[in-house]
């Protein structure tokens, strides 16, 4: 079967899958425009705007500002639910702008509100957007963490396939970024098999546009090809603005490995033009830069440079060393170029060599004078960037202290709680806020045994005197243990899973050379 005829058999297919997409937003527009209370009309905005975040950006905005309106009213104030959707839909409209610190700074808000909520659900939705941010930022093992978080937590909760999948596909891009293309890979395949159980197409096409870009890097460039075409088709028919945006991208960096340059500038102009239009600051810098190196192999350095230019005001993250060489490099070779053709046009050959070394000399002095000068405004530049990279971090690290002595404070309440309980139904309560509780840092654990120590003295010093010589894990799982906690009560606690506790629960039956029979805090008291 030809290609012609492949995309004509997907366009008819894609074709009527549109129609069943518009019926859809059709249907969700009219339960907003019916709904009378507030309360319910809100739900219904923030539902339709989640909806259009891919399919029409500026709609997006518009009916999210519509949403925060009502829930300013004061009779509005109790529904917290909706705040919380409000912003984490607002924290990913200001991600695909480029405004990374607002974006966490709404994840944040989000967050604090669905933790009062006790929503897990959302909680993980959170984990795996903040993720999103740290790859935009390019801290990608950071990113590959909080997916990895969110899949933990997802993977306990029942209809989560579509989130767990999500977050397999993120996986995948942070993978490929640290040169890990198998693991990637592994993760693009468990992400479209989870799509595939629950029939979502579009993001089995986004996964596959993610493996055109790991078959591109390997030189594969037939099979992704291939994927490009079929992912750009379907966005396409159904109207998809931003991934049609990154699916133009990705053929124009296609095109540009095969030295196809003209196919490669058409495709990046089709980019940018979306990219404006909705606002994706960082895929509009990228299509501004893919066009300046497009025109530096044109040998047309004026363009080049202009565009350089162009990416460089665009870019909101990208400002370095690096930029500040390859500006100069452009300036200088398109400058380079117009002095040459003014030589051939202006000097006679009688006088030629002659005035060449004049020139020259002026040329020299003009040069050193201009990169004086750049390297000022250059110099000045850099401390502005590492000024307002300084502010960024303060503001990210006071988020994190905020949620650290959240953390501190729950631990604190709840060995209170437990200080103070006398019933058994008491001890009970306490425990399952015991349970809640998420003790990874090391600060965390300091803490919680300072805690502990009160509730239980002498319990670490009976520890250290017996001969066994525990290890941290060993420790920490002695301490939960004594609190009375399960298996799973305890690998919810410290992030593990269930069989990591068993397996150290195992570990300690052997080093201590007692059988399941006896109880191992009864041996130690002993």
């Amino acid at each position: 079967m030809t290609y012609q005829h492949v995309f004509f058999v997907l366009f008819i297919s894609f074709f009527s899958f549109s129609q069943e997409k518009d019926s859809i937003a059709s249907i969700m527009l009219l339960e907003y425009q019916k709904e009378q209370a507030d309360s319910l009309k809100i739900k219904a905005i923030l539902q339709l705007s989640e909806y259009h975040v891919d399919k029409n950006f500026s709609e997006s905005k518009k009916l999210l500002n519509e949403a925060f309106f009502l829930l300013g009213k004061p009779e509005n104030l109790k529904l917290k639910s909706e705040k919380a959707m409000a912003y984490l839909v607002q924290g990913i409209i200001n991600r695909r702008t480029g405004n990374y610190v607002e974006s966490i700074n709404n994840y944040m808000k989000s967050k604090a509100i669905y933790e009062a909520l006790n929503d897990s659900i959302n909680i993980s939705s959170l984990l795996h957007n903040v993720g999103v941010v740290h790859r935009y930022m390019k801290e990608y093992r950071k990113s590959i963490s909080y997916y990895k978080k969110a899949i933990e937590l997802k993977s306990h909760m029942s209809n989560q396939t579509y989130e767990i999948g999500c977050s397999y596909n993120m996986l995948g891009v942070s993978y490929k970024r640290i040169k890990k293309r198998d693991s990637a890979l592994w993760c693009y395949e468990k992400a479209i098999k989870l799509f595939t159980e629950i029939k979502k197409e579009k993001d089995i096409y986004r996964v596959k546009a993610n493996i055109g870009v790991l078959f591109s890097d390997q030189k594969k460039y037939e099979q992704a090809m291939a994927l490009y075409k079929e992912s750009h088709i379907y966005h396409k028919k159904n109207k998809n603005i931003v991934s049609i945006a990154n699916s133009y991208y990705n053929l124009s960096t296609l095109y540009k490995r095969l030295n196809e340059y003209e196919l490669s500038m058409k495709y990046a102009d089709s980019s940018i033009i979306l990219a404006t239009k909705e606002g994706l600051k960082e895929r509009r810098s990228l299509g501004l830069l893919r066009k300046s190196f497009l025109f530096k192999k044109s040998g047309d350095y004026q363009q080049a440079y202009e565009y350089y230019r162009k990416f460089n005001r665009a870019s909101d993250s990208i400002h370095n060393i690096e930029n500040v060489k390859k500006i100069q490099e452009l300036e200088l070779n398109y400058k380079f170029k117009q002095e040459k053709l003014k030589d051939s046009l202006q000097f006679s050959l009688e006088k030629r060599e002659i005035q060449l070394v004049a020139y020259n000399e002026a040329s020299k002095k003009k040069i050193y004078f201009i990169l004086f000068i750049i390297t000022l405004l250059f110099g000045a530049v850099i401390a502005y960037l590492i000024k307002r990279h300084f502010e960024y971090k303060k503001r990210l690290l006071e988020l994190e202290n905020k949620e650290l002595l959240n953390e501190k404070e729950q631990i604190r309440s709840a060995f209170e709680k437990l200080k103070s309980a006398n019933s058994l139904h008491d001890k009970v309560k306490v425990k399952q806020e015991l349970v809640k509780l998420k003790i990874l840092t090391k600060e965390d654990w300091n803490y919680f045994k300072e805690k502990f120590e009160v509730l239980h003295p002498g319990f670490f010093e009976l520890l250290i005197q017996s001969d066994f010589s525990f290890t941290k894990s060993e420790e920490r799982f002695l301490i939960l243990k004594k609190l009375i906690l399960e298996t799973d009560e305890i690998a919810k606690i410290t992030g593990v899973s269930s069989e990591s506790v068993l397996k150290t629960q195992y570990r300690l039956r052997k080093k201590m050379g007692i059988t399941k029979e006896i109880n191992i805090l009864d041996f130690i008291g002993k």
